[in-house]
């Protein structure tokens, strides 16, 4: 069905995003910007 395959592609659109938000936070870790006021913002 084609519902099926779209959520197929929404979960995997979805673990992607969890990947790299992941990655990204590790990076910002590495860096060593762990300061309490920037994880609220994207920036």
């Amino acid at each position: 069905m084609v519902v099926d395959r779209l959520r197929t592609d929404l979960l995997n659109k979805l673990i992607n995003a969890r990947i790299d938000l992941a990655a990204y936070l590790q990076l910002r870790k590495a860096k060593g910007y762990m300061s309490v006021s920037e994880s609220d913002t994207p920036a």
